[in-house]
């Protein structure tokens, strides 16, 4: 089992700001992931960074194995800048 934080409180803000049903998507989602790392479905953006879809919303996330530690870096309404300046997350 994998314990799930935020990478920083803008990610939190992030979170917060969603509508009350797109927001328990995606706690559900990340409560699933606690579980499951990798579920089907995710895509690898790079080594140990992956996306996954809930609804129109992205959630991009690290994982690290070693520590059992899941690093939510974005949640984003998927859009053209949803993707714009990952590199400086990971």
């Amino acid at each position: 089992m994998f314990s799930v934080r935020f990478r920083s409180t803008r990610v939190e803000r992030e979170l917060q700001r969603l509508p009350e049903q797109d927001r328990s998507r995606v706690m559900l989602r990340l409560n699933q992931l606690a579980q499951d790392a990798r579920p089907q479905g995710i895509a690898s953006l790079d080594a140990s960074v992956y996306r996954l879809r809930v609804g129109q919303f992205r959630l991009i996330y690290e994982v690290d194995n070693d520590a059992q530690e899941i690093t939510v870096l974005r949640i984003a309404r998927r859009n053209a800048r949803t993707y714009r300046g990952l590199e400086e997350l990971f």
